[in-house]
C-alpha cells in the first residue's frame, strides 16, 4: 500500500490487482487488472507516479484517472528476478526498488539503473538515507538519500545484523523490522539493530529468572536463556515480560569453541555485600563427555542486555539447574546440581574461588533441578530422587523421608509456593 500524502491510497497484491482509495469520496474501487496477471509485490508513490514492482523484474507506472503502463516488463529489463520492495525519498535519490540479487534506483520512476549481487526484500527511505532489509540472509544495507554514483547507480553499505526481516518502516525516530518467528527489531541508523519479541530459531528456551540490575535502577528485569540456532547459548531479557530483546553481549559466546553449549539453568540472587547476580548454568547438549560445565555469573547491564562472565568450571559431571537461597548463617548462596549428584555452592558467585566444588555427592544420581524454601534446599532428579539440605553445603544433603521415592520417575524441576 501507497499514499499520495493528501489521503488517498493505492494497494496492490497477486495477479495484478489493485484498490485505490480517495479521500474526496471516501471507498474504494479496483481498476482494471493488467495485462498477463503479473504480480505486484510493492507499491510506492512519488513524482506524481504510483510505481509498483512485482514478479519476473517487472516495473509499472500509473498515474491517478489513468491505466498502469509497463515500464521495465520486457526485454531489455534490468532484472528478471521478482521485485519485492520499493520506496521513494522525495528528494535527488528518487526511487529504489529491491529483490533478488537486485538493487535498482531511479530519479523520476521511468528510467532506472542496477546494482548487482545485493539481494534485499524491502526498503524504506527514512533520516536522510535508504534502508533494506533481507528475508533470505542477514545483510542490512544503507544508502545516502541524495548518493549516487556514475549512471546514477546508488552507494551502498552492507551490514551484517545476525536477523532476517520481511518488512521494514520509518516511524520518524526509528526504523521497526519484522520478520520470521515474530521477530521485531528498531535501529536509529539502521546499522545497529535491537531485537524485540524474539523466537528463539532452532532451539529451545530452558529456564527463566525474574530480579532487578543496579544498572536499570528501579527497573525489574526478566532473563530467560536456553539453546538457539546450532545449539549456542542464547539469552533474552525483558523488562516487562512482553517484549522480549536477544541479550547480544559477546561474552558468553567467546569463551565457548564447541557450538553445542546450551543454558540449562538461571537463578538471581541478592549478593551478601555485594550488587545483585544473575547466575547461568551452562553445558554441553546431553552432557557430551570431555567437555566442561560452567556457571556464568552477571552482576552488570549493558544495552545489549546482562554482561556475563565464567566463574566457575567443573569438569567432572554437567550442572543441570541453579537456585538462590539462605545457608545456616543466613547468608544469601546460590546452589547448582547436576550429574553424578554433584552439588556446587557459592555465597559470592562472581567469585571464582568462592564455589566449593563436589565434595561426597548425596547421591550418584543425576540431580535435575534445585529450588529455595521454607528454610531449605530441595533437589530433584532421576529414579525418583529427591534431596534436602538446610545449608546448601556440598556435603550436608539427605534424602527426604516424607514422600516415598519412585525408581521410574525422573523429576525435572521443582519450585516453592
Amino acid at each position: 500500500v501507497a499514499s499520495d500524502g493528501n489521503g488517498n491510497f493505492l494497494a496492490v497484491g497477486k495477479g495484478g490487482v489493485d484498490l485505490y482509495y480517495s479521500s474526496a469520496s471516501m471507498t474504494w474501487a479496483a481498476n482494471s487488472p493488467i495485462p498477463g496477471g503479473q504480480d505486484f509485490d510493492g507499491v510506492a508513490y512519488g513524482n506524481n507516479l504510483y510505481v509498483a514492482v512485482g514478479g519476473a523484474g517487472s516495473i509499472y507506472t500509473m498515474t491517478v484517472g489513468s491505466g498502469w503502463s509497463v515500464n521495465r516488463d520486457s526485454s531489455p529489463q534490468l532484472t528478471s528476478y521478482n521485485l519485492t520492495g520499493i520506496t521513494y525519498n522525495g528528494g535527488a535519490g528518487g526511487f529504489v526498488a529491491v529483490g533478488l540479487y537486485y538493487l535498482l534506483n531511479s530519479p523520476d520512476g521511468t528510467t532506472w539503473y542496477a546494482t548487482e549481487g545485493d539481494s534485499a526484500s524491502a526498503v524504506v527511505y527514512g533520516n536522510g538515507e535508504f534502508v533494506t532489509v533481507n528475508n533470505f540472509t542477514y545483510d542490512v544495507y544503507t544508502s545516502p538519500g541524495s548518493s549516487t554514483a556514475v549512471g546514477g547507480t546508488n552507494i551502498w553499505a552492507a551490514n551484517n545484523v545476525y536477523y532476517s526481516f520481511n518488512a521494514i518502516d520509518w516511524d520518524g525516530s526509528a526504523y521497526v523490522a519484522v520478520g520470521p518467528n515474530g521477530t521485531v527489531g528498531t535501529s536509529i541508523d539502521g546499522i545497529d539493530w535491537t531485537n524485540f519479541n524474539t523466537s528463539v530459531t532452532g532451539g529451545q528456551l530452558n529456564a527463566i529468572a525474574y530480579g532487578t540490575s543496579a544498572a536499570l535502577p528501579g527497573a525489574n528485569l526478566f532473563v530467560a536463556a536456553g539453546a538457539g540456532t546450532s545449539q549456542q547459548p542464547v539469552v533474552v531479557w525483558s523488562l516487562d515480560g512482553y517484549n522480549w530483546r536477544l541479550d547480544t553481549d559477546p561474552s558468553i559466546y567467546n569463551n565457548f569453541q564447541f557450538y553445542n553449549w546450551f543454558i540449562t539453568g538461571l537463578a538471581f540472587g541478592t549478593i551478601n555485600n555485594s550488587p545483585s547476580a544473575f547466575v547461568a548454568t551452562v553445558n554441553t547438549y546431553q552432557g557430551f563427555s570431555g567437555f566442561d560445565s560452567v556457571i556464568f555469573s552477571s552482576t552488570n547491564f549493558s544495552l545489549f542486555g546482562p554482561i556475563w562472565a565464567p566463574v566457575y568450571t567443573n569438569k567432572l559431571n554437567v550442572l543441570n539447574g541453579i537456585a538462590c537461597g539462605l545457608n545456616g548463617s543466613g547468608q544469601s548462596l546460590f546452589v547448582a546440581v547436576g550429574n553424578g549428584g554433584t552439588v556446587v555452592s557459592s555465597t559470592n558467585p562472581s567469585a571464582p574461588s568462592s564455589w566449593t566444588p563436589p565434595i561426597n555427592p548425596p547421591t550418584s544420581s543425576s540431580l535435575n533441578a534445585v529450588a529455595y524454601g521454607e528454610g531449605s534446599f530441595a533437589a530433584v532428579g532421576m529414579y525418583g530422587t529427591i534431596f534436602y539440605s538446610s545449608d546448601g553445603g556440598a556435603s550436608s544433603w539427605n534424602p527426604s523421608i516424607l514422600l516415598p521415592t519412585d525408581s521410574s520417575v525422573t523429576f525435572n524441576s521443582v519450585a516453592y509456593g
